[in-house]
């Protein structure tokens, strides 16, 4: 059939002259009719994705894309939890949103990374959606897990009611978001109503965020209990204190992104009525306005040092600091949190989301305001002035981590929540896999 194509159009090159600037074969593979078929950009996408899996995956989760974030280390625990039950090869991690792969260190070594991008950049908002419809179809994994990816957010919500007669749906929330004006806009207010008759469960990083959201969408009592409390594993870190001499002032780091969610108006009021403290704060890739002011605050205020932006957490000077400051108007439970309280930093946090459920005045200092300093300044010196009660609270927060925040009990939910449906890593051992089956078929096939 190609050759025959190709022979009719040099039998008219001559009549008209304009075939000679146009190589219509040059790129077969480009070409939308196959034997008689339609095939797509998303026809050939599925394709490519198809050759590219050496295994049929027993899950699959899908990110937006993997980068030094706090959804992405959250991910990452889950195909490690994955992994662990069922292999690194029966684990497919998809990209689907964006092209950055700053990251792919954070998953266990052997699974399978896959990105949209990488095999077509030009792929639209709504082929990247299709796509995973095609996909889940196609090779009908056990399970899937969505973490903050756009697309997969936008095919449960489109396809959930016959993806959930191929596979079990799973994803995970945190927090709430908003738009520069104060809408909400996160994940949980657009999608998560339309979706969750169809998922299996939710895991959330934290208790109070499933109570405000079945208060807000009155969600009833069978729906309820796909809503699973997740607390994420703290991570093993050497302790950080740092000994400080005699009149040296304390020295207080404050990390995080550069967002109108980590409140650093709050920051840079604190930093300014406080100049008895020194503070080390590191923060970009969030907005340049912010960043401009912190510039301004380090060059006005010789107590602070604005050091930019960080890649990982446990990669900052850890020992040189002696408590960490915590500002935000919404979270869960930030990552952040359970790095420096394993690294035995004091923490002075905002009381937003669930980060009361890790910090609270046994543990750490919760503070209720949100735009006054003072309260956070009488806290750091607390600290300073008293390091028999600091290490009291510390030794506190310890015991919690052990207890709430474990790898064995983080592992032990995913395998049992929700009780009615099953958990993630409750996956048969038929219960998955037809990539061979899809790999024979042609994806014109398949998208009918």
């Amino acid at each position: 059939m190609m050759e025959l194509a190709m022979r009719t159009v040099e039998s008219v090159e001559d009549l008209e002259p304009e075939l000679y600037a146009a190589d219509y074969f040059e790129k077969r593979d480009q070409i939308e009719l196959r034997n008689g078929r339609p095939r797509h950009r998303i026809a050939r996408a599925f394709e490519a994705m198809i050759d590219a899996i050496e295994e049929p995956p027993r899950a699959m989760v899908f990110m937006p894309w993997v980068i030094h974030g706090g959804a992405d280390l959250v991910a990452c625990h889950a195909v490690r939890a994955l992994a662990e039950n069922h292999g690194t090869a029966s684990v497919l991690v998809i990209l689907t949103d964006h092209d950055r792969e700053d990251a792919p260190h954070l998953l266990p070594e052997g699974v399978p990374l896959l990105s949209f991008s990488r095999i077509d950049a030009d792929l639209s908002p709504s082929e990247r959606t299709e796509l995973i419809d095609l996909l889940v179809r196609g090779l009908q994994p056990g399970v899937i897990l969505n973490v903050n990816s756009h697309a997969c957010w936008e095919a449960m919500t489109i396809y959930g009611s016959r993806l959930s007669f191929f596979t079990r749906l799973y994803a995970m929330l945190f927090c709430p978001d908003f738009s520069v004006t104060g809408r909400r806009n996160g994940y949980s207010d657009l999608y998560l109503r339309q979706c969750l008759p169809h998922l299996s469960g939710i895991y959330f990083d934290n208790r109070s965020y499933i109570d405000e959201m079945t208060e807000r969408f009155g969600i009833p009592p069978e729906l309820r209990t796909r809503l699973v409390p997740l607390l994420q594993p703290a991570p093993q870190m050497p302790s950080a204190r740092h000994e400080r001499l005699s009149g040296e002032p304390l020295r207080v780091l404050w990390a995080g992104r550069l967002t109108l969610q980590k409140n650093v108006d709050l920051l840079i009021a604190i930093a300014e009525n406080a100049p008895q403290f020194t503070f080390h704060i590191w923060g970009g890739r969030g907005d340049d306005l912010f960043e401009r002011r912190l510039a301004d605050l380090a060059q006005r205020c010789p107590s602070v040092q604005f050091h930019g932006p960080f890649d990982r957490f446990d990669a900052l000077p850890l020992s040189s600091y002696d408590a960490l400051l915590y500002t935000s108007l919404w979270d869960g439970i930030p990552n952040v949190l359970l790095e420096a309280a394993s690294a035995r930093l004091p923490i002075v946090a905002s009381h937003v989301g669930g980060i009361g459920e890790l910090v609270d005045l046994q543990t750490g200092w919760l503070i209720e305001e949100l735009d006054d300093p003072a309260p956070y300044i009488a806290a750091l010196q607390t600290i300073s002035d008293d390091p028999t009660g600091t290490a009291h609270r510390g030794e506190a927060m310890r015991q919690r981590l052990l207890k709430n925040h474990n790898w064995q009990t983080y592992r032990d939910i995913l395998a049992r929540e929700p009780s009615s449906t099953g958990g993630l890593l409750n996956v048969s051992s038929h219960d998955h896999g037809n990539s061979d089956g899809a790999s024979r078929r042609t994806a014109s096939e398949t998208i009918a």
